[in-house]
């Protein structure tokens, strides 16, 4: 009987690992190749250990409303704030929905222009640029892109494409996103 019963966990273990992985497959392969190089096995997307293990789990099983909050980078900054974390985020110094209505002053600041709505969406503006155009045209082209839907992270569906401008912390150093 308990020979019978490992056999039937096992098979259930594998069903929902495979269904996990084909839920969000491309997340999970750029899973795979980081995991295997820090930790020399493929990842335990069923029984999480690691952070990104669980992060992969709650991706594809847990929707909890929070995590569209804490994926827009305006509304996770005013969600920490009534939490009363002792954080000091960068200061959101605009927002909108086209980089053209950028105030003047704030391009001979040291600034970063970012999409709300997403990841890898940065630009960093540390001097005023010799090309405003291009540096525009890049930051509404982040208003183009939809992000989650092919990787199915569906916190990010339901959030408004903006823009927003953020003082640069660090001006002497760019911004890494990984």
């Amino acid at each position: 009987m308990i020979l019978k019963q490992r056999y039937l966990d096992r098979l259930i273990f594998r069903i929902v690992k495979l269904w996990i992985i084909v839920t969000v497959f491309p997340a999970w392969r750029e899973l795979s190749k980081r995991h295997k190089d820090a930790h020399f096995l493929p990842p335990r997307v069923v029984v999480p250990q690691w952070g990104d293990e669980k992060f992969l789990w709650r991706k594809a099983i847990d929707h909890n409303p929070l995590f569209a909050t804490v994926s827009d980078k305006i509304a996770a900054k005013e969600w920490a704030a009534k939490q009363g974390f002792s954080i000091k985020p960068p200061q959101t110094l605009w927002t909108g929905t086209d980089a053209n209505l950028i105030p003047d002053a704030l391009w001979e600041r040291p600034i970063y222009i970012k999409g709300a709505h997403g990841w890898r969406m940065n630009i960093p503006v540390l001097t005023p640029p010799a090309d405003r155009a291009a540096v525009i045209a890049q930051a509404n082209a982040f208003l183009q892109q939809e992000h989650g839907r092919r990787t199915r992270q569906w916190a990010y569906k339901p959030l408004p494409r903006r823009l927003i401008v953020e003082e640069a912390l660090f001006p002497d150093q760019e911004l890494f996103e990984g």
